[in-house]
């Protein structure tokens, strides 16, 4: 196969040629002249009197100096910093609180004269073009999503474009900023091979390479097996005429799953399986639900289910999934009860002698050493284990009863493939010949480009299957390379707006309009409905694009925009990034982590899907919670294990983002707590204000010396006495230390946990979660903490579309979007804050609809 990757190249220095002229070049109307008699009346003096002893030539506190700054906000440097200032200044934050207060006349004065002169400054940018959006190429989750979208296959693990290809680059907290989203050579390589691997699994020929088989395992033949009949004779396993009882550990299942036994292959070929298991619970005296787990291969968890009081009766569990195993056998999968009772404890006299021995051996004296094992061996304590007396009564004991276990596939379904037949429209007696090839890219080329097809574009595809039918390969064959041709071409991986020669600034036409709304609203390509109305010019008719909107964030596409914008907001690859350290939280386990983490996007999907006011995440009468979740809050009333909207009860703990574990385990080292992690969690996703990062080799929290047991907050505070420190944690801590009564896997505490802080909570100090936030707003507890990010609303709706519009655009905001944005507050305020009319009003704005 041969692939032109030097027209590719050619391809893309085309398009980006044609990107036009920098938008700062084509604004030419002369700018307003600015108010110098005002700054110098009231500004300058202000800023003298109460900013230039920290922000001024003797010292620039967070490197910033007041007292020279531009009084020309149409042409001058200074315009963002300007805007910092009277945010800083309505907010009560500056001058601080330790400085005399200056007169609340003065301060509207300044207010005013800002204002003024960023509205001269707005209408000038009016005048002109939007800053230019950077040409930018589709990243991962994009271009796995329309190849989806585009030709319906699917990839097994490791295979797909988000396992193949490498992490995109972000910018402004998005990997939807085009000027992040490069492309070399390389990379460009990459885009190659995986437009191969896709037209290999979207085009296929001959019948399925494997027939789909079933096969059941019965577990009580697992007694009658000289192989791993071993089983039943351990002490957690007791196996019945009908069924196999697991109290504690796993069962195995080895070779008893094999779909190709002739040639000794559990899984004979790369594909969907489907895995069933019949089982049912005792809960025991303990009551509490059990977690079971399907393991493969070896500890691998594949599949998690919670069986409750409903599960009594024998039911039927399923699972269906790709495995990939490159031709070499694998033992089948393993059951597991991750919340059995052991059946054994440590022996503490045991390990003790142990331990003397070790340090004895160690320090060179082996006689010590020979005699300590003696004794611990006459004291009966040569065993690391004991039996747990617990065990005694088994019927008290919660049990899994597992009937059986079934394997499945591959799953073949329709042959050929919808993507195959897809591609081959007219079916399979058409003439294989260039002209077929040619009808296929006519048809295909209109979705993959987004656009109308230009003559030229079916050439360049036909002309690859061409040359490969001349060169002998088949129609099949020949067409997967012109397929990887335009899977690798810029024009399908890069979202082009071109400007003309010396073209100013232009609206969108139909096609790029959709293409921007859904690779906003869903991360992939337009359907079918969007095309038409391209195609017909009626986008941009009366209504119609509010139309739109609610459709597709009604739409499972809008998975896109929970995912791509919400991911990234909300930061959820951090969500339980430190495992917690199981000794101090026993608690944790599997199925509470896969909770912790969904949590958060559950919300933000209910707050989509709802069309509910984003200030629900500042605060919330509901929590998308399932069993095992709702348990670690202290909520009853929730079983299963899907999470799901539950009405919060009176005096609730939750509610909105900052009661979630997901977002509080940011915070948190799997240890402690680290409220300055969660402070910056705060001030950056809700307020959109990052603090600087710190200097290097700086730690968060000092760590207890000396045999000390000083608090988290205690440490804290101590370390803001540092001079170098205090300026910064001073505006930062306030907001962890108010989330101090949340631990480090975001359960509620009253009294301080762990590090070296038992549970005993007669000895541990009561959790202090007071503080004084930056404009001098003080707070008791964490629900003040919360009540008062709840009256920062208005704060919090500038910071939340701030983030949306750039998410949108695929650029960073900048001054001369400063009408847009108070449009879009505009827009919040008169439709009760509902997240749809944010996105209406972002997809009508100007910048969103003009190149």
């Amino acid at each position: 196969m041969r692939v032109s990757v030097v027209q590719g190249l050619v391809a893309l220095a085309v398009i980006s040629a044609t990107a036009g002229p920098s938008a700062a070049a084509e604004r030419a109307e002369p700018a307003a002249a600015p108010d110098g008699t005002g700054f110098r009346a009231t500004v300058a003096p202000f800023i003298k009197a109460h900013c230039a002893k920290c922000h001024g030539v003797h010292r620039k506190k967070d490197q910033v100096r007041l007292d020279d700054l531009d009084d020309d906000l149409v042409g001058g440097k200074d315009r963002k910093l300007w805007g910092e200032v009277a945010e800083r200044l309505a907010a009560g934050e500056m001058p601080p609180k330790s400085e005399a207060r200056p007169p609340a006349g003065d301060v509207r004065q300044v207010l005013d004269w800002i204002a003024r002169e960023t509205k001269k400054a707005d209408d000038q940018d009016s005048s002109g073009p939007s800053p230019a959006v950077t040409l930018r190429r589709l990243n991962r989750a994009e271009y796995a999503n329309t190849l989806a979208d585009l030709l319906h296959v699917r990839f097994l693990f490791g295979d797909g474009p988000l396992d193949v290809l490498p992490p995109d680059g972000s910018a402004h907290g998005f990997d939807k900023v085009g000027s992040a989203l490069t492309i070399d050579p390389s990379l460009l390589g990459q885009y190659v091979t995986m437009a191969r691997r896709v037209a290999d699994a979207a085009i296929v020929s001959g019948p399925p390479p494997v027939p789909s088989r079933r096969r059941r395992f019965e577990l009580e033949d697992t007694a009658r097996s000289s192989a791993i009949g071993y089983q039943c004779r351990e002490p957690h396993v007791a196996c019945r005429p009908g069924d196999v009882v697991l109290m504690d550990k796993s069962l195995r299942t080895w070779d008893y799953l094999r779909l190709d036994p002739a040639r000794e292959l559990t899984i004979p070929a790369n594909g969907e399986y489907t895995l069933r298991v019949r089982m049912s619970a005792d809960l025991g005296a303990r009551g509490e639900p059990l977690t079971v787990q399907l393991l493969w291969p070896e500890d691998t968890v594949i599949a998690e289910w919670t069986l409750a009081r409903q599960d009594e009766r024998p039911r039927v569990f399923e699972i269906t999934l790709p495995i990939k195993t490159a031709g070499k056998d694998r033992d089948g999968p393993s059951i597991r009860l991750a919340n059995g009772t052991s059946f054994y404890l440590p022996n503490e006299r045991a390990l003790s002698f142990e331990r003397e021995a070790e340090r004895a051996s160690a320090a060179g004296d082996r006689e010590k050493a020979q005699k300590l094992l003696g004794l611990a061996k006459a004291e009966g304590a040569a065993s690391p284990q004991r039996p747990n007396p617990a065990v005694l009564d088994r019927a008290r004991l919660p049990k899994l009863v597992v009937d059986w276990i079934e394997l499945e596939g591959p799953r073949v379904g329709a042959w050929p493939p919808l993507s195959h037949r897809e591609i081959f429209f007219e079916g399979p007696n058409t003439a294989k010949d260039p002209a077929y090839a040619r009808r296929i890219f006519q048809r295909l080329l209109f979705r993959a480009y987004r656009r109308p097809v230009m003559p030229a574009d079916v050439d360049a595809a036909t002309r690859e299957v061409e040359r490969e039918l001349a060169a002998g390969e088949t129609f099949e064959e020949a067409m997967k390379v012109g397929l990887t041709y335009v899977l690798a071409s810029p024009k399908f991986l890069y979202l082009a707006e071109p400007r003309g020669a010396g073209e100013g600034a232009r609206p969108l036409d139909d096609f790029e309009l959709a293409s921007r709304l859904s690779y906003f609203l869903w991360s992939s390509m337009p359907d079918g409905e969007l095309f038409e109305l391209a195609s017909a010019h009626r986008l941009r008719a009366p209504g119609v694009l509010e139309a739109q909107v609610r459709r597709m964030l009604r739409d499972d596409r809008a998975r896109g925009l929970v995912d791509g914008f919400g991911g990234s907001w909300l930061q959820a690859p951090r969500f339980a990034g430190i495992p917690p350290n199981r000794q101090i939280y026993p608690e944790w386990d599997s199925a509470l982590e896969a909770a912790v983490k969904r949590e958060p996007l559950a919300f933000f999907a209910e707050v989509v899907r709802g069309d509910l006011s984003i200030l629900e995440f500042l605060d919330s009468g509901f929590a998308m919670l399932n069993e095992r979740l709702a348990r670690h809050y202290g909520i009853p009333g929730v079983a299963g294990p899907q999470l799901r909207r539950v009405a919060l009860p009176a005096g609730s703990h939750r509610g909105g983002l900052l009661g979630q574990a997901g977002i509080l385990s940011i915070g948190s080292d799997g240890t402690r707590t680290l409220p300055v992690r969660r402070a910056a969690w705060v001030l950056d996703a809700l307020y959109d204000s990052p603090p600087p990062p710190p200097p290097p080799n700086v730690r968060e929290v000092e760590p207890n010396l000396g045999g000390r047991r000083l608090t988290v907050r205690e440490r804290l505070l101590a370390h803001q006495k540092i001079e170098s420190c205090a300026a910064c944690h001073r505006k930062i801590d306030a907001y962890g230390l108010g989330l101090e009564s949340y631990d480090a896997v975001g359960a509620w505490r009253t009294h301080q946990n762990g590090e070296d802080f038992g549970p005993a909570r007669d000895k541990a100090p009561p959790i202090d979660a007071s503080g004084t936030l930056p404009d001098g707003r003080s707070f008791r507890t964490t629900a003040e903490l919360r009540a008062l990010v709840r009256a920062d609303g208005a704060r919090f709706c500038r910071a939340f579309a701030r983030k949306m519009l750039t998410y949108a655009l695929g650029r960073g905001v900048e001054p001369s979007d400063a009408r847009t944005l108070a449009g879009l507050e505009s827009a919040l305020r008169e439709h009760d804050y509902k997240i749809s009319a944010l996105v209406t009003a972002i997809v009508q704005s100007a910048p969103f609809g003009n190149k």
